[in-house]
C-alpha cells in the first residue's frame, strides 16, 4: 500500500470514529435518550476508537463506509442505553436519526477521502517534477585544455619549486 491510500485510510478511520461518537450522543439525546455521564463518555470514546480502528482497515466503497457508520451508531446506541440503566429497542425517531446521520456523514467522509487522495496525489506529482536529481545537480566536468604557448614545460615545472639548495657548480 502506498503512502497516499494508507494516509487516507487512517484519516477515514479517525473520521468514522470521531463522527460516530459526535453524532451518536446528540442523536440519542434528541430522540429521548438520556445524556451520558462522565464515565459513560469515557466508554463512548473507547468505543469510537475501536470503531475508527476497524474502519481504517476496511475498503473504501461508499456502501461499506455507510455500513461502518450504521454499525458504529448501533453499537454506541447500545452502549448509551446500557449506561443509562434502561435497555430499550430504539424508537422509530431514534433509529431514523441514527440512520440519517450515518448516511449524511458517510457521504461527507467519502467525498473528503476522495478529495484528500486527489490532493495528495497532485502534490506528489508536482514535487516529483520539481525535484532535482543528483545527476542534474552535479556540475559538468570539462577537460582541461591549454592555450597555445601556455603549456607547462619541464623547465618551468623544475624551477623555483620545492626546497632550494646551493648551486650545483660552485666556485670554491
Amino acid at each position: 500500500m502506498s503512502n497516499v491510500p494508507a494516509f487516507a485510510a487512517r484519516l477515514r478511520g479517525a473520521g468514522v470514529g470521531i463522527v460516530a461518537g459526535a453524532a451518536a450522543v446528540p442523536a440519542h439525546s434528541l430522540a429521548g435518550g438520556m445524556l451520558p455521564s462522565t464515565g459513560m463518555l469515557v466508554l463512548v470514546l473507547a468505543g469510537c476508537a475501536g470503531i475508527g480502528l476497524m474502519s481504517a482497515a476496511r475498503g473504501t466503497t461508499l456502501r461499506r463506509l455507510i455500513g461502518q457508520l450504521v454499525v458504529g451508531q448501533g453499537a454506541l446506541h447500545l452502549l448509551l442505553s446500557v449506561g443509562s440503566g434502561h435497555v430499550h429497542v430504539p424508537s422509530a425517531a431514534m433509529a431514523a436519526g441514527h440512520l440519517g446521520v450515518a448516511v449524511l456523514v458517510g457521504l461527507g467522509l467519502w467525498c473528503a477521502e476522495h478529495l484528500i487522495r486527489v490532493l495528495l496525489t497532485s502534490i506528489r506529482r508536482v514535487l516529483r517534477l520539481l525535484a532535482v536529481s543528483a545527476s542534474d545537480a552535479a556540475p559538468a566536468r570539462r577537460p582541461v585544455t591549454h592555450a597555445a604557448g601556455c603549456a607547462p614545460t619541464l623547465l618551468s615545472l623544475a624551477s623555483g619549486r620545492g626546497t632550494r639548495g646551493p648551486p650545483q657548480f660552485c666556485a670554491a
